[in-house]
């Protein structure tokens, strides 16, 4: 529990051991998920776009919880090893939670920020509302798909890394 949290924090968290493996082997294969495939090099990089993104941009400083619901997919290690990066801790919950479970979770870690998936986005919006998170603290992975008004891309934290833009359109 807390150790294991406070070492993932640490200097030999997910983050750290990215950037180990991109300083030695950068073109090496490190995720697949589907069609998608990053290298370490690759993953680093966009670790720490992410990182910066977070911090900068959503204000996710050091201890700062922030919930990850999402299904086994690329996004899930980036966010983790970002928040690693920060020092913040990744609070994670089952893609199969209810509303109702999302939202106790999110109350009781005090979470400032939750990331999901399109597929995912109206449990996690019903929980965050009603734990006083508002959609501007809702991060969807889509990979390249527009995201529901109010609620922050993904794609656009890794590809600006610093920049935060909230869409201003609904998804479809």
């Amino acid at each position: 529990g807390a150790i294991a949290r406070e070492r993932m924090r640490g200097p030999l968290g997910p983050g750290a051991l990215i950037r180990i493996q991109a300083a030695g082997r950068p073109d090496a294969p490190a995720l697949a998920d589907g069609d998608r495939r990053l290298s370490y090099g690759q993953l680093d990089l966009r670790v720490g776009r992410l990182a910066r993104s977070l911090r900068e941009g959503l204000g996710i400083a050091p201890k700062t919880a922030v919930a990850i619901v999402l299904k086994n997919r690329l996004e899930t290690i980036e966010a983790q090893a970002a928040l690693g990066r920060i020092g913040a801790s990744a609070v994670s919950a089952s893609y199969r939670s209810t509303d109702a479970e999302i939202e106790y979770l999110l109350r009781h870690s005090g979470a400032r920020a939750v990331v999901t998936e399109p597929d995912l986005y109206d449990v996690v919006a019903r929980a965050a509302e009603r734990a006083g998170l508002g959609r501007d603290g809702i991060v969807v992975a889509s990979e390249g798909e527009p995201v529901p008004s109010g609620s922050v891309s993904y794609d656009s934290l890794v590809e600006r890394g610093g920049l935060v833009q909230r869409q201003q359109h609904e998804s479809g």
